[in-house]
């Protein structure tokens, strides 16, 4: 079982913002994929960044930047955002 420390380092609402973010642009993304390829690219963006914003949230009072060692949830965000950046590219082309 977890102790308070660790759940209290979760990030349950940036977690629960992406992960509610990225189904709302996979199903809009949906209905007419050849038009909407910018809003699937964002919703997946948004679905992989989820487990980092649980996992690794920022603080953003004391931030505590891990270069060093990068686990394949830190992969998975840094695939989310670039998915994020080429949806909007995508979507503003």
């Amino acid at each position: 079982m977890e102790d308070t420390s660790s759940r209290k380092k979760r990030g349950w609402i940036w977690a629960t913002f992406f992960t509610v973010m990225g189904i709302i642009y996979v199903t809009d993304g949906l209905r007419s994929p050849e038009t909407e390829m910018g809003r699937l690219l964002m919703g997946a963006g948004f679905l992989l960044a989820a487990p980092q914003a649980f996992f690794s949230p920022i603080s953003f009072a004391n931030p505590d930047l891990k270069f060093i060692k990068v686990s394949p949830v830190d992969w998975l965000g840094m695939a989310g955002v670039l998915l994020l950046v080429s949806g909007l590219v995508v979507r503003w082309l």
